[in-house]
């Protein structure tokens, strides 16, 4: 099944929420804490609003699938950080490549002077760093605990 793309909306905010805190997403950021729904609601409802963030949502058919961040940073021109959470019973599925694929080819077109999109993924998480250089990532050093990728225009 072909995955389509929209824009993230309040309505998915739940959904994304529950993402955030599952035990595996968790034990993949940088910030493994437990997030609660007051501090979800304020950081997504800013999310939304903030012109330097680009928000999608993947689909499968009716369900939501997975959720993806273009963060501009403030001490780069033209360079995004980009942040992918998958519905965690869709995991394994593939879902993951086809949907980061989509998401940059519709977030280029949304975002023209973009040129640069970093990757920092832990070092453990295999899946997702497969997923990045299946959709053209290529590796750009290292710290202890993370790989950083860069996909470039």
């Amino acid at each position: 099944m072909k995955i389509s793309i929209t824009s993230a909306k309040e309505e998915h905010s739940k959904a994304i929420w529950e993402w955030r805190n599952d035990e595996t997403t968790r034990a993949m950021f940088i910030n493994q804490d437990f997030v609660s729904w007051e501090s979800h609601e304020k950081w997504y409802s800013k999310a939304l609003n903030d012109n330097n963030r680009h928000f999608y949502v993947g689909r499968l058919g009716d369900d939501l699938a997975g959720v993806i961040r273009f963060d501009k940073l403030e001490n780069a021109d033209h360079t995004y950080d980009v942040s992918i959470n998958i519905d965690p019973n869709k995991r394994g599925k593939g879902v993951g490549k086809q949907f980061l694929s989509k998401a940059i080819e519709i977030f280029l077109q949304d975002v023209l002077d973009a040129k640069t999109i970093i990757a920092e993924i832990k070092k453990e998480n295999i899946p997702s760093t497969r997923t990045f250089l299946s959709a053209g990532f290529q590796e750009d050093g290292s710290s202890k605990e993370m790989n950083k990728y860069l996909f470039t225009r």
